[in-house]
């Protein structure tokens, strides 16, 4: 028996509301620290997602779960899978069009942004498109993608907490979706969750270091928005064209 058939979690559902709670209350301790400590040049991921990404990488190690959640499919991409992931580059280069660049900063201070883009995208890949994710699969692949990228959306539900407007908000929320359900089903197509990770770092450094913020939804938002739905359609035909000639092929 593989050790990812063997995880098989009698109650998922409880995990992934265990999991929502651990991040909740690191994001809500992270603050307080800050807000006690008076280092207010920290963000509240940073300092929670330290501890987090650390839990995480022990546990991968430990329990040999790397596999299980989707991290060893990279060193079998071919030529042709990677087309699969120009979407994803496209959006990079909108984002980066979008913020007009970086903004110029001392080294530390990107160091810093770098760093922080890092773990956000380590923990909330791993916890979405890796455990929550493989969490679902056993209730099928349609309400695995859709639930995880719903409950990664949510979390964006944040946003109004720091003044923003609820239609911008909602966006956020929206394009989170999106941006989740196309990872997802890249994940499961090619289980390499390290692209995954690396994607939602740039794409998350860009935004940090930006020389130009929007303060509001811009075009570039729509545009990527259409664009990781076109991306979507795409993603779900392919697999299911995999998965027709898998089921009739002799």
């Amino acid at each position: 028996m593989t050790t990812e058939r063997q995880f098989a979690p009698k109650r998922p559902y409880l995990m992934i509301l265990l999991l929502q709670l651990a991040l909740a209350i690191g994001l809500i301790g992270a603050g307080a620290y800050i807000t006690i400590s008076g280092r207010t040049e920290l963000q509240p991921a940073f300092v929670a997602f330290i501890p987090f990404s650390i839990i995480l990488v022990l546990y991968l190690s430990l329990k040999h779960r790397w596999s299980t959640f989707f991290f060893d499919g990279l060193t079998r991409l071919s030529g042709r899978h990677w087309l699969d992931y120009t979407p994803l580059l496209a959006i990079l280069v909108l984002v980066w069009v979008s913020a007009q660049g970086i903004g110029a900063a001392p080294l530390a201070q990107l160091g810093y942004l770098a760093l922080y883009a890092l773990l956000v995208g380590f923990v909330e890949e791993t916890l979405y498109r890796g455990i929550i994710l493989r969490l679902l699969l056993p209730k099928g692949r349609l309400f695995a993608i859709l639930v995880s990228s719903g409950l990664f959306g949510i979390t964006h539900l944040l946003n109004a907490v720091g003044g923003k407007s609820l239609l911008d908000t909602s966006v956020q929320v929206v394009y989170a979706f999106l941006i989740g359900m196309v990872l997802a089903l890249l994940v499961l197509k090619h289980r390499a969750l390290p692209l995954a990770i690396l994607f939602h770092a740039v794409h998350n450094f860009i935004q940090f270091a930006a020389k130009s913020t929007a303060t509001s939804t811009t075009a570039y938002d729509v545009i990527i928005m259409l664009l990781l739905v076109a991306a979507a359609l795409y993603l779900s035909r392919s697999e299911r064209t995999s998965i027709h000639r898998t089921a009739t092929a002799p």
